[in-house]
């Protein structure tokens, strides 16, 4: 069959819905990874973050330069939850980086807005350090986790003596 146009071929497939493998292999493996046809049109469609985001001026609603994005911070559960803004310095050297919630950032006409914030707001959050490499990262995680169990204990403990205060009072 010979075909003329293969990106025409390529929409109709995907505005049809239909899903033809494009197969990768995978180093070491003989297993192949797919990627469907309508998965490849939506990766196309997307955006990169290296070239849209990372690196872009954050600015408050005064118009002021208070950052730049310098990393995002994507949640266990996959969400994107926290921009890495880099604030102050030159050429890395002196930069003090944050974490903000993504919440808090706007994007307005193409411009990232944070509003209400200003070098010095931004300086005076605490310092993010990137958490330690992966073997380090299990102890925290793992000590995290018995703080939250003993905090959760502590609550339950708290709420049953509230209930026997107050059904001791009346």
């Amino acid at each position: 069959m010979n075909i003329r146009h293969p990106m025409a071929l390529l929409a109709l497939c995907a505005a049809l819905g239909l899903a033809f493998p494009a197969l990768a292999q995978v180093a070491g493996s003989s297993t192949s990874m797919g990627v469907t046809v309508t998965e490849s049109t939506q990766l196309a469609m997307g955006w990169s973050v290296k070239h849209t985001l990372l690196g872009k001026t954050v600015y408050n609603d005064q118009n002021q330069k208070i950052g730049k994005v310098a990393d995002l911070i994507i949640s266990p559960d996959k969400k994107l939850s926290y921009v890495i803004v880099g604030a102050g310095g030159f050429v890395g050297i002196g930069r003090h980086d944050v974490a903000v919630p993504v919440m808090q950032i706007q994007d307005q006409a193409g411009k990232l807005v944070m509003a209400g914030a200003t070098r010095e707001t931004i300086k005076s959050l605490p310092r993010f350090d990137y958490p330690p490499k992966t073997d380090q990262r299990e102890k925290v995680l793992a000590a995290a986790d018995r703080w939250h169990q003993f905090e959760a204990g502590v609550n339950a403990a708290m709420a049953r003596m509230r209930k026997s205060v107050e059904a001791a009072t009346g």
